[in-house]
């Protein structure tokens, strides 16, 4: 099964988890989830442990004065410690700021003792881990939250939603900031309103390839909802019926609603 394809209609990419998530995004700093695998393990005052709270330190200090990423590796083999942090293409530096001091004290809570782990925000997401991953994107599986409203009109909307969502992925891959963000009329009262991002680590053909993944489990996964997050650890890729980012930011698209390929749509200006 070939998952990098672009959204088609045959919808055949398929992964496991999925998180209903009712409610609409707000300004608030919201948390959305956790990815903390079990195999491998620190104790407590451990040299793991000490590198990881310098690392995570700073994670949450370093990013938003470095235009929104930031990697670090603090320690040595076989403490060492591999970690980076990410906030959204259109986040304010305040904002940034916030959801990074959130996301760093949280994620030991959320995932005590492992020596690697994933939190995401809806302004920000943190990753660290005892193995290097830098510059290669994760295959683990992704993660899925819902919104609990049915599109009417499936067919027509997906095909709206896969040229805006292909469009964004390719202005992604052509950003220094592996970010694009856009829009497009879906009917005279309804826009759709989309969102994808790579961690900045990856070169610019991984990152591409990272997101027509996620673009390809919006059909199995999303259950022609009219809202969904893919959340992975190395891309994400969302959509709504409301504006949930800064639609005036670098990096946001205007896409016609006549648009029917990616071709086309790359034609939309990025402002």
């Amino acid at each position: 099964m070939d998952c990098t394809h672009k959204f088609r209609p045959s919808f055949d990419c398929l992964s496991l988890f999925i998180i209903f998530h009712f409610g609409p995004a707000t300004g608030a700093l919201t948390f959305f989830q956790n990815y903390c695998p079990t195999d491998a393990n620190y104790t407590a005052r451990s040299a793991f442990q000490a590198n990881l709270n310098v690392l995570l330190l700073s994670l949450s200090s370093s990013t938003a004065a470095a235009a929104g990423f930031y990697n670090n590796t603090v320690g040595r083999s076989p403490n060492q410690v591999y970690g980076l942090s990410l906030c959204r293409g259109d986040a304010l530096p305040s904002s940034c700021q916030i959801c990074l001091n959130a996301a760093s004290n949280n994620i030991t809570q959320n995932c005590p003792g492992g020596q690697s782990a994933t939190i995401w925000y809806n302004r920000c997401m943190l990753r660290y881990s005892s193995t290097n991953f830098f510059s290669y994107y994760s295959t683990t599986q992704n993660f899925y939250q819902l919104d609990p409203s049915n599109e009417t009109d499936p067919q027509v909307f997906n095909e709206h939603l896969g040229n805006l969502m292909n469009s964004l992925a390719n202005a992604a891959r052509a950003s220094t900031r592996l970010f694009a963000a856009g829009n497009m009329s879906f009917t005279s009262f309804t826009n759709i309103y989309g969102l994808v991002q790579c961690t900045r680590d990856l070169p610019a053909d991984e990152c591409y390839n990272c997101l027509l993944n996620g673009i390809a489990d919006i059909p199995n996964m999303c259950h022609e909802r009219l809202g969904c997050k893919v959340l992975g650890q190395s891309c994400y890729v969302r959509y709504e019926t409301f504006p949930f980012f800064n639609v005036s930011a670098p990096g946001v698209i205007s896409l016609p609603a006549e648009v029917t390929n990616s071709t086309t749509a790359n034609e939309g200006k990025i402002v």
